[in-house]
């Protein structure tokens, strides 16, 4: 026994299929209320039709009314013009004229059937009537359907009463459909006047069912999008008011030893050039600053749209990784390095490359103890290559410049260029993981054991 997924999704209906189905129902329940309708009728006008004395009645009647025609007209038994006329106005009737015991007049046939006319003899098993005619008294016969107008009418009730269940049935299962349209309706007015948090109803796998979701899911993203844009307003207006602080400081102290230069409030040349040091000092960190704030714009806004290149990972990280850790030991630190470079190719701008490794290494300068060393090593993972720089934190860190966006920077270079950063930092431990995309899959290669 084969079994289904039991995620998978329902078959699409379809509107019309609904319709054919709808109307497939409505004819089937109007034709069996007609069948049922016309048998009953049927078989009670059947009992009121054939009922002898009824049928006596009007046989007597209609031979009264041919009496009177008759009269009124000299109507002779062999006038076939004035009989047939008489018998059509009467309606469903059989008229049959026997004159002294011959056939002279059938209304079965027609003007050119009387001249072979031999005359035929009156059964022996009909009762006739009797009528007086202008040329003489005769006998005649009727036969006729005189309930016929009630079939008539029964059948054209039966009919509407059909119809009438076939339109009920086909506007009740509009009515549905038509009720749901106007409920969507009123419900995109809801999102129109901003009611994103207002779900909308979805009945159904059909095409208003898959519009009703589609809406749904337009208001999910809509609602994200809202959401997405305020917490951006929120990083950017904290950026803002962070780094408004950070510059301040620098830009105050440059302001004081200004106004002491310019107020000659110093006592030797040499407190003068100590001044001019502390301006100069400063103005370096009020420029960092700047530098900092211009990349975080361009790494959170997109400054341009270059994508990553696949390049070999050993030629890629190399002179980098040269450059940072030349830069790290100048600042006192000791760099261990337990790099394995394996062939394989990872996608990267070298551009954002130097900008991360710039902030990573200002960040160990701020914030690691220069009396542990800080461990440079490979890292590999299923589809991604990358490199992690370990530090031990500082016990006193330095007061610090930054307001925390330079791994902000860092993480969103690295998700430009498809690949992600890692920030883990416990038991006196600092460790930012950098992992890039493969564009093939690395292959083991030897272990490095010097310099990158």
């Amino acid at each position: 026994m084969r079994l289904l997924p039991a995620d998978r999704a329902p078959r699409p209906a379809s509107l019309s299929g609904r319709l054919g189905r709808l109307l497939t129902a409505a004819v089937l329940a109007a034709a069996v209320v007609f069948v049922v309708l016309y048998g009953l009728s049927v078989m009670l006008l059947d009992r009121y039709a054939w009922d002898e004395d009824r049928l006596a009645r009007e046989r007597s009647q209609q031979v009264e009314n041919l009496q009177d025609y008759v009269d009124r007209n000299g109507v002779s038994s062999s006038d076939i013009a004035l009989l047939t006329r008489w018998v059509r106005q009467q309606g469903v009737l059989s008229l049959q004229v026997y004159r002294q015991g011959a056939l002279v007049y059938d209304s079965a046939l027609q003007q050119q059937d009387y001249d072979g006319l031999a005359g035929d003899e009156l059964p022996s098993w009909e009762t006739p009537y009797p009528v007086t005619f202008a040329d003489g008294e005769a006998e005649i016969l009727l036969e006729g359907s005189y309930a016929y107008r009630l079939y008539t009418y029964a059948l054209v009730a039966e009919l509407a009463a059909a119809f009438a269940l076939f339109f009920g049935i086909v506007m009740a299962g509009i009515r549905r459909t038509i009720r749901y349209i106007r409920q969507l309706s009123g419900e995109i007015r809801i999102l129109e006047g901003g009611g994103l948090d207002y779900k909308v109803t979805v009945q159904g796998n059909d095409e208003l069912g898959q519009l009703a979701r589609g809406l749904d899911d337009m208001r999910l993203a809509f609602q994200r999008q809202q959401q997405q844009e305020k917490a951006l307003a929120q990083a950017s207006q904290r950026m803002v008011t962070e780094m408004s602080h950070d510059l301040r400081t620098p830009l105050t102290a440059i302001l004081l030893y200004t106004q002491l230069l310019l107020d000659h409030r110093y006592q030797t040349a040499e407190q003068q050039n100590d001044y001019v040091r502390r301006i100069d000092k400063q103005a370096r960190r009020l420029k960092q600053l700047s530098d900092r704030l211009f990349s975080y714009a361009l790494s959170t806004a997109g400054e341009d749209d270059v994508p990553a290149q696949a390049l070999p990972l050993q030629s890629a990280l190399y002179d980098l990784l040269s450059e940072t850790t030349a830069y790290l030991e100048q600042r006192g630190f000791a760099v261990r390095l337990d790099l394995d470079w394996r062939p394989c190719r990872i996608r990267l701008r070298r551009d954002y490359l130097g900008r991360i490794l710039d902030n990573l290494a200002s960040n160990i300068v701020k914030y690691a103890d220069p009396a542990a060393p800080v461990v440079l090593r490979s890292l590999y993972t299923d589809g991604c290559a990358g490199i992690a720089l370990e530090n031990r934190c500082a016990a006193r860190p330095a007061a610090a410049e930054s307001s925390g966006i330079g791994l902000r920077n860092v993480d969103g270079m690295m998700r430009k260029m498809g690949g992600s950063c890692v920030v883990e930092q416990s038991g006196g431990r600092f460790c930012a993981a950098l992992y890039f995309t493969c564009a093939d899959a690395p292959e083991q290669g030897k272990k490095s054991g010097g310099a990158p």
